[in-house]
């Protein structure tokens, strides 16, 4: 199993998709599975620190690590971020302190290794068709309904549908507005909670609004567990 994925949504879904690709990540770390991952700095760099913890499992005899499953592909430029003109950068080693060591630690495939076998370049749009012409990723991943990546997603996969049909994963709130090329499509459904009651007072009100940050939480907590159960499942599937 392997997955190209990207993540370019507003900021009202970042938290949601950052949750959704650091669960990628894991999964990827854990089965070592190839992760071919777009995103900007920033998401990047908070998906790499939640894999810290994880770092034991990938040291191997003499105390060295295994490469990274985990490849980075060329940063998608958020110009108006103060925290993105901090990192970002078209090389791996020059992208700030932080960045640069999540690669020492061996969380992040540098060139050449592990499953970072190509030269990609440093624009995210062609690094993405590149990936899925050369490695056929098994399933696909996006993280944006409008986003300009799913265009070149469908363009690739419609010059490869001879011999190559890829599992699109649509995820709700997350999958493309429109069709995307020839393939297979699994869906991932948000959880249909209980809606909470109409408020009768000031009081009433300040719960309700408590209970729909709960029920936000959970949904979004069921939906990321959905998620990597079954990439986890099709993962058991295919091996």
């Amino acid at each position: 199993m392997s997955i190209a994925a990207f993540v370019d949504v507003p900021s009202e879904k970042q938290d949601l998709a950052v949750e959704l690709a650091i669960a990628m990540a894991e999964f990827s770390i854990e089965e070592n599975e190839p992760l071919y991952l777009l995103a900007d700095a920033v998401t990047a760099l908070e998906v790499g620190m939640s894999l810290i913890g994880l770092r034991e499992s990938r040291t191997v005899e003499g105390g060295e690590y295994r490469a990274s499953p985990i490849v980075l592909l060329p940063f998608i430029p958020r110009p108006n971020s103060p925290e993105d003109e901090v990192f970002r950068s078209t090389s791996e080693f020059d992208v700030g302190g932080d960045i640069a060591e999540l690669y020492e630690l061996g969380l992040f495939a540098r060139q050449g290794e592990g499953a970072a076998e190509w030269d990609l370049g440093d624009e995210p749009v062609s690094a993405l068709m590149d990936v899925i012409a050369r490695a056929r990723p098994t399933h696909i991943v996006g993280l944006g309904e409008t986003s300009m990546f799913w265009a070149a997603i469908s363009e690739e996969i419609e010059r490869t549908s001879r011999e190559y049909v890829p599992q699109l994963v649509m995820i709700d709130g997350f999958g493309a507005e429109a069709n995307v090329g020839k393939s297979e499509r699994t869906f991932i459904h948000c959880p249909d909670l209980s809606a909470v009651r109409r408020p009768e007072n000031r009081f009433e009100r300040e719960v309700d609004n408590m209970e729909e940050l709960r029920l936000e939480a959970e949904r979004d907590g069921t939906l990321v567990a959905g998620f990597l159960d079954y990439l986890v499942h099709q993962s058991r599937r295919d091996g």
